[in-house]
C-alpha cells in the first residue's frame, strides 16, 4: 500500500519579493539572470511591428550545447527560436498545441516537435535547427494530437510519444518507424525519463494520475524489433503500472524527474508538491508556501550540482528553494497569467526563463488541459 505523508504546514516567507514584474496584458517569455530576483520580458520579434507578448507559451527548451539557442512552443502562434538568449525571436513553424520540443543531446541542430498542423496531430523532425521540417508521424484521427514527447539522452535513437487518445508510441531509429507499445485510459500529457535508468518512463495522464513504464517489469518483453504502427491492441506488450498516490484528494498538474538522482521524481498538485525517492512507489509531501490554497503547481524545475535548488510556479507566482524544498522564497515575479514552463540554463543555474499562458475559466476554476 502506498505510503503518503502530506505536510500542510505553511512556511513563513523568507526573502519575500512581491513587486509586480509583468505588464498587464503581456504574456510570452520572461528571463532572469540572477536566479529569479528580477525578471525582464523577452518578446522582441524580428519584425519590429510584432512581439511575443500575446502568445500562450506551452514549452521552452534550451539547447544544451549552446544555451543562447532556445526554442519556444505555443498554443496557437507556432514555434519560435532565438540564437541570442532571448533578445530577438523568429518563427520557425506554424504548428499549434506544441507542448513538447525535443533536442538531440548529441547532434546539434536535430530537433523533434509534437503539435498540430492542418488540424492533424503530427511529429516533425528537423536536421537544420528548424529551417526545414520532415513529418515522421501523423495521428490517424483528426483533432487528436501528441502532447508528450521525450528522448533518451543516453540513446538518442529512442523517443517516446504519448497521444490525447491515450496511446504510447516508441521509436528506436529517430522516428523512421514507430510502434504502439501501450494504451492508457486518458490523454497522455507529459512523459519524463528516470535519470538513473532512462528505460523507466514516468507518464502524467490528464485527470487520471501518474503511471510508469518500469523496465524491470518489462525486461522479458522484446521491444527491440521496430514495426509500423498497428491498431491491433494485442501488440501492446509493455506493462504500464499506476503509481498515483492513493487516498489523495488532489489533481496532478506537473511532473519532473531529478536530473542527478535515479528513482527520484516530483509531482506538482493543487495541494502542494509530492516527492518519491523509490521510483514512485511511495510519496512524501514537501511543505510549500501555497500548499493548502488549492492553486495548481503547473511548472517545476530541479537544478544545482546535487539538485538542491527547486523552482516552482503556482499560477502567476514564482518560488525558489535552495535547501531541497525545506524553505522557500517568494521571488520578484507576479502575473495575472499562469506560468506554464520553467527552463533553467544548463551552464548557469541563475539564468531562468518563464513561459506564460492564459487559461479560460470555467465554474469552479481553470480548465486544466487546453
Amino acid at each position: 500500500m502506498k505510503k503518503i505523508i502530506l505536510f500542510l504546514a505553511i512556511l513563513s516567507l523568507s526573502g519575500c519579493g512581491c513587486s509586480v514584474a509583468t505588464k498587464i496584458g503581456q504574456k510570452g517569455i520572461y528571463k532572469s539572470n540572477n536566479a529569479g530576483r528580477n525578471f525582464e520580458q523577452k518578446v522582441k520579434y524580428v519584425d519590429e511591428d510584432k512581439n511575443l507578448g500575446s502568445v500562450d507559451v506551452l514549452s521552452i527548451v534550451i539547447d544544451p550545447q549552446d544555451p543562447n539557442k532556445i526554442y519556444v512552443g505555443t498554443k496557437n502562434s507556432g514555434i519560435f527560436k532565438t540564437t541570442n538568449a532571448g533578445e530577438v525571436w523568429d518563427q520557425i513553424s506554424q504548428a499549434k498545441n506544441v507542448y513538447s520540443i525535443v533536442l538531440d543531446p548529441r547532434q546539434d541542430n536535430l530537433i523533434y516537435i509534437a503539435g498540430m498542423l492542418e488540424n492533424r496531430g503530427k511529429i516533425l523532425k528537423s536536421t537544420d535547427a528548424g529551417q526545414s521540417w520532415e513529418e515522421i508521424y501523423l495521428e490517424p484521427a483528426g483533432g487528436s494530437f501528441i502532447p508528450a514527447l521525450t528522448i533518451d539522452p543516453f540513446n538518442p535513437e529512442v523517443l517516446y510519444a504519448g497521444s490525447t487518445r491515450g496511446i504510447i508510441y516508441k521509436t528506436q531509429n529517430q522516428g523512421k518507424n514507430w510502434r504502439n507499445i501501450a494504451e492508457i485510459d486518458g490523454p497522455v500529457v507529459k512523459m519524463v525519463l528516470d535519470s538513473g535508468d532512462t528505460r523507466n518512463v514516468y507518464i502524467r495522464v490528464h485527470q487520471k494520475g501518474i503511471y510508469k513504464i518500469n523496465y524491470k517489469d518489462n525486461i522479458q518483453v522484446d521491444l527491440t524489433q521496430d514495426q509500423n504502427l498497428s491498431q491491433d491492441k494485442n501488440t501492446w506488450a509493455t506493462q504500464v503500472i499506476n503509481i498515483t498516490p492513493g487516498n489523495s484528494n488532489f489533481n496532478i498538474y506537473s511532473i519532473v524527474s531529478d536530473p542527478n538522482h535515479g528513482d527520484t521524481v516530483y509531482i506538482g498538485t493543487d495541494t502542494g508538491i509530492l516527492k518519491s525517492i523509490n521510483g514512485g512507489f511511495n510519496w512524501i509531501g514537501l511543505p510549500t508556501l501555497e500548499g493548502a490554497n488549492g492553486i495548481p503547481i503547473r511548472a517545476m524545475a530541479i537544478t544545482g550540482e546535487n539538485s538542491s535548488t527547486i523552482y516552482y510556479a503556482a499560477q502567476g507566482v514564482f518560488y525558489r528553494s535552495y535547501d531541497y524544498g525545506d524553505s522557500w522564497d517568494t521571488m520578484n515575479f507576479s502575473s495575472p497569467y499562469s506560468i506554464e514552463e520553467i527552463a533553467v540554463s544548463p551552464v548557469d543555474k541563475e539564468v531562468i526563463y518563464l513561459g506564460l499562458r492564459q487559461f479560460e475559466q470555467q465554474q469552479g476554476g481553470f480548465l486544466p488541459f487546453q
